[in-house]
């Protein structure tokens, strides 16, 4: 039995995705693939703890997705360590990433950590945060343009958008954080 004979076939391409295809004579055409209207776009984001990229739907955000490489939960509500061999893998992805620079000799530093961590609590599913210790990271740190910590980092779809400096209280870092679309 050949395409020609089937006539309409079906072949599942993932659990949101249904690709038809008609046999017409010899010739097969591909139909555009055809979603739910309640399903979006995945979304690409990186494992804090393997550096595996996840498709997650947008919608499923809320649901404490798990990594498909090590099931542990990729949307973490706190900030999670950045490190210069993290750094290419977790850039990358659909979620913003806010980098907080710092060292463990900073006053400044510290008494912004707490502020950063209820940060990452209210911004679970909408903009991941890290931590980079400018001390164990110097190499990535002089590759960042760092002058001054603590420094607050944004990227988008793997690269730059903004740059803060200073520690501030948790309104100033959420306002700030809106006014670059978070």
């Amino acid at each position: 039995m050949n395409m020609g004979d089937l006539g309409v076939a079906h072949f599942f391409c993932t659990r949101l995705h249904t690709l038809i295809i008609h046999g017409l004579g010899s010739r097969l055409v591909a139909l555009p693939t055809f979603r739910s209207p309640f399903m979006s776009e995945p979304l690409l984001i990186p494992c804090p703890h393997c550096n595996g990229l996840n498709r997650i739907p947008a919608e499923r955000l809320g649901d404490h997705p798990k990594c498909g490489r090590c099931k542990a939960e990729v949307l973490l509500n706190k900030p999670f360590e950045l490190t210069q061999g993290d750094y290419a893998s977790q850039i990358k992805g659909d979620l913003p990433l806010l980098v907080d620079v710092w060292a463990d000799w900073c006053g400044p530093c510290k008494s912004f950590a707490p502020v950063f961590e209820q940060a990452a609590g209210q911004l679970a599913g909408k903009c991941r945060l890290a931590k980079l210790d400018s001390e164990a990271n110097q190499q990535l740190s002089a590759q960042l343009g760092i002058r001054s910590i603590p420094s607050l980092i944004l990227f988008k779809n793997g690269r730059e958008v903004a740059r803060q400096s200073g520690a501030f209280p948790l309104p100033q870092l959420m306002s700030w954080l809106r006014s670059q679309g978070i």
